[in-house]
């Protein structure tokens, strides 16, 4: 068990790293196009422009404790100050 959690881990670590230090590259975009729960996030937050800083803690939830970093991101995206960008409204999917 313990071989296949660090197979997984190996898998995903790369995309993660991407997204919390390098969140502004087009490679990122590319490595994190995925269903993941934290690639939605992380494409969703570039859309609506909300700053990496203010995202790298969320990551970081989402990751680690995913129950946990899903309703914290979507609180902080309904805020209306940090979720507009070019027409995208807070209730905008």
């Amino acid at each position: 068990m313990s071989t296949l959690f660090d197979l997984a881990f190996l898998t995903a670590a790369p995309s993660w790293v991407l997204m919390i230090l390098a969140p502004t590259w087009p490679v990122t975009h590319r490595v994190v196009s995925s269903p993941w729960l934290v690639g939605w996030i992380y494409l969703d937050s570039r859309r609506r422009d909300i700053h990496p800083l203010l995202m790298a803690p969320v990551h970081v939830l989402a990751i680690l404790l995913s129950p946990i970093g899903l309703p914290v991101y979507l609180a902080l995206r309904s805020v209306p100050a940090l979720a507009r960008r070019d027409g995208v409204s807070a209730t905008a999917a």
